[in-house]
């Protein structure tokens, strides 16, 4: 079966994010999201993440990770990004950061 990228919305943060779940799909899903190659080097990445417009005008963040420790790393990355976008400083605000990592990781598994 061939891997299903996933698609999660962040309301009500900026954007979506795409969980890619083997690193061929996330360089493709590359191309097509920011119209860039990019080749992910499996030999020292675990994991990789993203973000920017989209050519429909979409805000997207792209992830992948080679298991559930380098996702919660990628995102991390992700959280971070839109609380520097919103203004939350995760230092004042270490709780939502946590909800957000726990609401990201629980629908990666769905």
């Amino acid at each position: 079966m061939k891997p299903k990228l996933r698609k999660i919305p962040l309301k009500p943060y900026l954007g979506v994010l795409y969980v890619a779940e083997t690193a061929k799909q996330f360089e493709s899903a590359h191309k097509r999201l920011f119209g860039e190659s990019f080749k992910v080097d499996k030999a020292t990445d675990g994991g990789w993440w993203n973000s920017g417009h989209t050519p429909k005008g979409e805000y997207a963040h792209l992830v992948w990770a080679a298991d559930r420790n380098y996702l919660a790393h990628e995102l991390a990355h992700v959280i971070l990004h839109l609380f520097k976008e919103t203004s939350i400083d995760p230092r004042e605000s270490d709780e939502a950061f946590c909800y957000m990592l726990h609401h990201l990781l629980q629908a990666t598994e769905q």
